[in-house]
C-alpha cells in the first residue's frame, strides 16, 4: 500500500511539473536518430529559468508525448557538453540559454494504453507507462495455465486502449475467466 500511494505521489508530481500533449504519429517506421545532436552555440550556458521540451517517440505504438518541464537547477550554467553528460539517454535538437529541446525513443506503449503483460515470476498483470520511461503495474490477474506461444505474447506485452478492451482479449484467449 505504502508503494501505491508512493507512485502516486510521483506521478502527481510529474503532473504538475510538465504537461503532456498527446499526439499521434503516422506510422512509418522510423529509424533511430544518431546520438549526435546538433547546438546552437558552442559556448551557450543554459540559465536558471530555462525550459525543456521533451519529446518522447514510444516504438510500441507510435505515439508520442511531449512534455514541457523547468530545467533542474543544477543545470542553471552548464554548457552543451554538461547539459549532454546529464541528459545521457536524449538526443539534444538544440540548447539557447533559455531553451533546450530534446528527444528519445523509447520501446514501451505510451502513457495511453493499458499493458497485458507477464512479470517476472510468470503472473499476468495489466500495467500502464506511468512515467514515459517505466512501467507500473496495475493489476496481478489470477489466470488458467497459459499454453507458449500465448506466453511468448505476453512477455512481449501487448497495448490496448483501456482495461474493458485488455480483459476482454484475456477473456476470449481463455487465459481469465
Amino acid at each position: 500500500m505504502k508503494r501505491r500511494a508512493a507512485i502516486a505521489c510521483m506521478l502527481a508530481a510529474a503532473m504538475l511539473i510538465g504537461t503532456c500533449v498527446m499526439q499521434t504519429h503516422n506510422g512509418a517506421e522510423e529509424e533511430l536518430p544518431q546520438r549526435e545532436a546538433t547546438r546552437t552555440t558552442e559556448t551557450e550556458k543554459l540559465s536558471g529559468q530555462a525550459q525543456i521540451r521533451q519529446t518522447m517517440h514510444f516504438q510500441r505504438c507510435g505515439h508520442q508525448v511531449e512534455r514541457r518541464v523547468k530545467a533542474p537547477d543544477a543545470l542553471a550554467g552548464a554548457d552543451f557538453k554538461q547539459v549532454s553528460a546529464y541528459y545521457d539517454q536524449w538526443l539534444i535538437q538544440s540548447m539557447e540559454k533559455d531553451s533546450l529541446v530534446m528527444e528519445r525513443h523509447i520501446d514501451l506503449y505510451c502513457p495511453a494504453h493499458v499493458i497485458v503483460s507477464m512479470d517476472h515470476t510468470g503472473q499476468v498483470v495489466l500495467a500502464e507507462n506511468r512515467y514515459g520511461d517505466g512501467m507500473a503495474i496495475l493489476e496481478i490477474l489470477d489466470t488458467t495455465p497459459v499454453e507458449e506461444e500465448k506466453r511468448r505474447m505476453l512477455l512481449a506485452g501487448m497495448g490496448f486502449d483501456n482495461r474493458e478492451e485488455a480483459v476482454a482479449w484475456l477473456k476470449m484467449q481463455g487465459i481469465i475467466q
